[in-house]
């Protein structure tokens, strides 16, 4: 039996989701510590993690980012003033995140990636 890591290539992609998960985590931390800068980081983490996870785990995770998003937006306009205000942008990305993962294609939660999907086919093609 193998386990993941041993092996084949599938060590290199576990090595990509440790680094956004640390990237995410460590810029969460100092997010809810104050640098509210990192708050754009960690919601840029989870969404190249929940692309890179693929559409069944990815579907759910890309529901959290919007909850950092919303932080970030919120703290960047200066519109948390209060810790009041800091719940209501957090159940307002929760909603948000559970409303557009529930009911969006996944088209739309991740078009940015199909931006850039005729770029990558191009270079995937260069590489054979």
């Amino acid at each position: 039996m193998k386990f993941a890591g041993e092996g084949g290539g599938t060590i290199g992609i576990h090595k990509h989701y440790l680094f956004i998960v640390t990237i995410v985590s460590v810029s969460a931390l100092l997010a809810i510590k104050g640098r509210h800068l990192f708050y754009w980081f960690s919601a840029l983490g989870i969404y190249v993690f929940s692309f890179l996870a693929g559409f069944s785990v990815g579907q759910i995770t890309v529901s959290l980012t919007f909850i950092p998003l919303f932080l970030a937006m919120g703290y960047s306009f200066r519109w948390i003033k209060r810790c009041s205000h800091v719940a209501i942008f957090l159940c307002s990305g929760i909603l948000t995140g559970f409303l557009l993962t529930v009911y969006a294609e996944d088209e739309w939660l991740f078009y940015p990636f199909y931006l850039f999907y005729p770029v990558l086919s191009l270079l995937s093609d260069l590489s054979l």
